[in-house]
């Protein structure tokens, strides 16, 4: 952890006197994400641990120099850290929502969409009932009508035969 510290503020004396070095960059994350380990902020994302460790140490640093400076250097980090990272964060929210918002979108249009069809199924089904209904109804009737029209003939026929036996029987009883 003590070394971690002395290379980070190592590295952060050498960020305020200019651009710093890939390598003394990657020292500076190593030692960051130390420090960051071994206090434990669970709670905080690297990155976030890493601004704040950074700003924290810089302005121990500004402390030590002349009051002029000191301005001249926050102002600078706050008009060019601060504003870039307030930009970048904007946009990842506006982004977030947008895609958010679309997702939304495909969701309720599904939802319509599958309601839609649910809706075409039911109208079919119902047609499809009323058409058996009507077939079942015709089917009946026609099965009625039959059976009508068999038993009006039989009894026409029923009808003929008593007839003709009544007449057979008359003209049978005269010539007896």
């Amino acid at each position: 952890m003590n070394r971690a510290c002395k290379v980070y503020g190592t590295c952060s004396k050498n960020m305020m006197q200019g651009p710093i070095s890939g390598m003394q960059q990657g020292n500076l994350d190593d030692a960051t994400r130390t420090i960051y380990e071994v206090r434990g902020k669970g709670k905080w994302v690297y990155k976030e641990a890493y601004e704040v460790l950074n700003c924290h140490q810089c302005w121990k640093i500004l402390q030590d120099q002349h009051p002029d400076t000191l301005a001249r250097n926050v102002q600078m980090k706050q008009t060019s850290g601060s504003r870039l990272r307030l930009d970048r964060i904007e946009k990842k929210k506006e982004e977030y929502i947008a895609e958010k918002d679309k997702k939304k979108e495909e969701y309720i249009s599904e939802i319509d969409k599958k309601k839609q069809e649910r809706e075409t199924r039911i109208m079919e089904l119902k047609e499809r009932k009323t058409k058996a209904v009507v077939n079942l109804e015709a089917q009946f009737q026609a099965q009625n009508d039959q059976k009508v029209m068999a038993m009006d003939k039989s009894t026409l026929d029923d009808t003929q035969k008593i007839y003709w036996e009544a007449q057979r029987n008359v003209v049978m009883t005269r010539m007896f």
